[in-house]
């Protein structure tokens, strides 16, 4: 299994993502699990170090991260991954742009997975970094310890299932039949077919099963949007 973390410079939360998440594996001698880590931003500069924050809150839990090097993403680094995995809003933001939501199905928040909270950059905060440091810490054990849950499945229920606007784009990017198609539809939020429509993306068929359909969830107005196409 191949994990990404990011984050928009690769030299403050992703850096240490990536140094507990090794940690966590040679402690408990997991050999099946790669780690890495990458930078959003397209100004970033490769081949620097993490900032100087970082590098003292991991020397202080003797973790080494002298020999740690800045990359940025690219699309070879992306596609080889099973989850990637990043630290607030504005990476989700920046990197589905960057991508065009092209990873929208493997992609988490970190904070999400356990404590419910974006992690902020504490960039050179010395104030902020243990804070920091522990949040990652705590969301990566949990990560860690259920890997084995965090499948598509997992990512689909907890992370697009209630959101109309990642549906919506994870309709339009993977490769679902249109038995899957209709299936999501009939599930969720009538507002996710309006965004459908508004795309073009909805074919006949798909609009002429879900206007015959008896399902409570889809009122009569969005049927007569629908009728309207």
């Amino acid at each position: 299994m191949n994990i990404l973390f990011l984050c928009a410079y690769n030299r403050c939360r992703s850096p240490l993502a990536d140094i507990i998440a090794r940690e966590y594996l040679k402690y408990h001698n997991i050999s099946n699990i790669n780690i890495d880590s990458a930078g959003i931003n397209k100004n970033l500069i490769e081949g620097g170090k993490p900032c100087s924050a970082s590098i003292e809150i991991s020397d202080q839990y003797n973790m080494d991260l002298s020999s740690f090097k800045i990359k940025k993403i690219n699309t070879e680094l992306l596609d080889k991954q099973d989850l990637i995995i990043i630290m607030d809003t504005s990476n989700e933001t920046d990197l589905n742009i960057v991508t065009k939501s092209q990873y929208i199905d493997k992609t988490i928040k970190l904070g999400f997975i356990k404590t419910n909270t974006d992690i902020i950059d504490p960039y050179n905060n010395l104030s902020e970094i243990e804070n920091v440091f522990n949040l990652i810490a705590e969301n990566i054990n949990e990560l860690l310890n259920n890997i084995e849950k965090f499948n598509k499945e997992y990512i689909y229920q907890k992370f697009i299932h209630n959101n109309e606007n990642k549906l919506a784009i994870y309709v339009q990017k993977i490769e679902l039949s249109e038995k899957q198609i209709i299936n999501i539809l009939l599930e969720n939020n009538e507002m996710v077919i309006y965004k459908l429509l508004d795309n073009e993306y909805l074919s006949k068929n798909h609009i002429l099963t879900l206007t015959n359909h008896d399902n409570k969830s889809i009122s009569n107005k969005a049927k007569l949007k629908l009728k309207e196409v």
